[in-house]
C-alpha cells in the first residue's frame, strides 16, 4: 500500500532580487498533488518567498540578507485525512551586481589638437560570473569598444569625434548592462 509522501528532498538555491519558483512534489496522496492545506509547519521561508496554500509552490523574490532558511512543509492527504511533512532548506545568495570602474572619467579635448588618449572601464559582476554584457552611449563623438562582451574585461572609451566639437564642456553617460542578471552599472 502506497502512503502519501512529500517527495521533494532538496530545493535549489536562490538569489536576492531574482524571481524564484519551485513546486513541492508528492506521491500517493489523495488528490495527488494535494490541492489545499499546504503550510509551513515549523521554521520559516526566506524573506520574500511564500508557499501557495493550494498549489504547494514556493515562489517570490528573495530579499534581505544572504543565508539559509530551514523549514518543514506540511500538507494533508484527504484519505485518510493524515498530515504529511518534509523538512527542506533554501540557500539564498547575494544579489548579482554589475561593477564598473572607474564610475566617472574626464576627457579633455584641445581646440585644434589631437583626440585624447583612450581610457578603460573595467567591467565585472559581484555574486556571479559575468557571462555577457553590453555597453551603450548616447553621443556620436564618443566611441566604445567592445559594445558587447562574453566575460569580465575592459571597455575602451575614446573620443574620436573630439576634434569636430566646438570649444566647451560635453558629457555623456555610458551604460553597461549584464545579460547575466540584468543589472546595470
Amino acid at each position: 500500500v502506497s502512503v502519501c509522501a512529500i517527495t521533494t528532498t532538496s530545493l535549489p538555491g536562490g538569489t536576492i532580487g531574482t524571481a524564484y519558483s519551485q513546486t513541492i512534489g508528492t506521491s500517493a496522496c489523495t488528490p495527488n498533488p494535494p490541492t489545499s492545506n499546504w503550510t509551513v509547519a515549523t521554521g520559516s521561508l526566506c524573506p520574500g518567498l511564500t508557499l501557495g496554500a493550494t498549489t504547494g509552490v514556493i515562489s517570490g523574490t528573495p530579499s534581505g540578507s544572504p543565508g539559509t532558511c530551514t523549514f518543514t512543509i506540511q500538507t494533508i492527504d484527504t484519505v485518510p485525512n493524515t498530515a504529511v511533512s518534509g523538512t527542506l532548506s533554501i540557500t539564498v545568495g547575494a544579489a548579482h551586481v554589475l561593477t564598473a570602474s572607474p564610475s566617472t572619467m574626464t576627457m579633455t579635448c584641445a581646440s585644434g589638437g589631437s583626440n585624447p588618449p583612450l581610457q578603460n572601464i573595467a567591467v565585472a559582476e559581484s555574486g556571479a560570473t559575468l557571462d555577457q554584457f553590453s555597453a551603450s552611449k548616447t553621443q556620436s563623438w564618443l566611441s566604445l569598444s567592445p559594445t558587447t562582451g562574453v566575460a569580465a574585461g575592459n571597455v575602451a572609451v575614446t573620443a574620436p569625434g573630439c576634434s569636430g566639437l566646438s570649444v566647451g564642456a560635453y558629457s555623456d553617460t555610458v551604460t553597461l548592462t549584464s545579460t547575466t542578471s540584468g543589472s546595470t552599472g
